[in-house]
């Protein structure tokens, strides 16, 4: 299936770097390759003019924030249990580096062969420098025409994993990534990034730097100079990428050169929201106070106000977005088949808008026509949206 903008041939400097590691088939074929790891900084794209922090100066402010935690006593316990707390809604902490030998190892998990299948995608990791530290992103692409066409799905990740395990379910014959099953009928690259703090990307976890970070992966896959180029860009965000999102596009100005087409899969309508149901009213309270700030709403309703098409998922079986904080619910008068989906479904099972309950569709073909859907707004298809949302229950 062709992208919706076709196959460009003038592209930046960053996409033929990158289009050059694809010709060796990404690297993979050169065993010595498989057996270290990539430097971070063998490709990298500077989102903002600011310099670059060394190793040496982020271990001398870890530190000084250690030794005035010990000094001042209250602040060290407060700090402490800030961050206890931050540990178990932001994404988990994991040093370890990417590695080519991950890609073959999951590839045997799926029984392929990336010298020899098709199934296997092209893996490239990069560099985002943002604030001086340097965030980790992996593009995803099924071959050098593809990266080039321009169309671009940007992937916020939820708080349970990390974006290389993911880019590399991915890249490796789509092993229950339903980021591929989505990017894959659009002719879509896919690019996914670590946020701050997690696995290799350096920086403080903290929400104010994760929206900084997604405003730099938007800025990279519009860059038409020395980024991507997008001229159709999907945003596919679940759980809590739906509100690094949301924080990221505060104020942004989406080009109108650029098709947008916003997702949120089990996303909160706001961040705050989402603790207070989960955790109380007090820790809804000390959210707010750390700053844990992320209307989703707000942003959901500028997209409404701005005419770009949204597409919000909820299924009811999850059990850390409740429905009481949940997107879906929040938008659900909102919906429009033209141009603002809510739908709910269940995993299992899915009920039709009319309560037929022999409609019934598994997990995989439902995400099938989100993507249709997906497509039709971002003008590709003539499908009739109402036609793909009648399987869904819209209440």
């Amino acid at each position: 299936m062709q992208p919706i903008s076709g196959v460009t041939e003038s592209c930046s400097p960053l996409i033929n770097q990158i289009a050059e590691r694809f010709g060796k088939r990404d690297l993979l074929l050169i065993e010595e390759e498989l057996r270290s790891t990539i430097p971070l900084t063998s490709i990298v794209y500077a989102a903002d003019d600011v310099p670059l922090k060394s190793k040496f100066w982020q271990i001398v402010e870890q530190i000084v924030t250690i030794a005035i935690g010990i000094i001042i006593f209250p602040i060290g316990i407060y700090w402490l249990f800030k961050a206890f707390a931050e540990s178990k809604l932001m994404p988990v902490v994991n040093r370890k580096q990417f590695t080519y030998e991950r890609v073959h190892e999951f590839c045997s998990k799926a029984r392929l062969d990336p010298r020899t299948s098709d199934n296997v995608d092209h893996i490239q990791r990069m560099s985002v420098a943002v604030e001086g530290h340097l965030i980790d992103a992996y593009v995803v692409s099924p071959n050098v025409e593809t990266l080039k066409n321009r169309t671009w799905t940007l992937v916020a990740g939820g708080n349970n994993g990390s974006a290389e395990y993911n880019a590399l379910k991915a890249c490796c014959g789509g092993i229950d990534s339903f980021q591929r099953n989505f990017a894959r009928p659009l002719n879509s690259n896919l690019l996914f990034f670590e946020y701050p703090g997690v696995m290799a990307s350096e920086g403080p976890l903290s929400m104010e730097m994760i929206g900084k970070v997604y405003r730099a992966m938007l800025k990279l896959v519009s860059d038409k100079e020395n980024g991507f180029g997008a001229k159709e860009l999907f945003l596919l965000n679940t759980s809590m990428g739906g509100g690094a999102s949301a924080r990221g596009r505060v104020g942004y100005v989406y080009p109108k050169d650029i098709k947008h087409v916003v997702v949120n899969v089990v996303t909160y309508h706001s961040l705050v929201a989402a603790v207070t149901a989960l955790a109380g009213s007090v820790m809804g309270r000390l959210a707010h106070w750390w700053d844990w700030t992320s209307d989703v709403a707000r942003e959901s309703k500028r997209l409404t106000e701005e005419g770009i098409p949204e597409i919000i998922v909820y299924s009811n079986a999850d059990k850390v977005v409740l429905p009481e904080a949940s997107l879906a619910h929040a938008m659900k008068e909102l919906h429009d088949p033209d141009k603002k989906a809510v739908l709910f479904l269940e995993r299992g099972v899915h009920i039709s808008s009319s309560g037929n309950p022999h409609t019934v569709l598994p997990f995989k073909e439902s995400f099938g026509r989100i993507t249709e859907l997906a497509r039709h707004y971002a003008g590709g298809s003539a499908e009739d949206p109402r036609q793909l949302i009648s399987h869904f229950s819209v209440s």
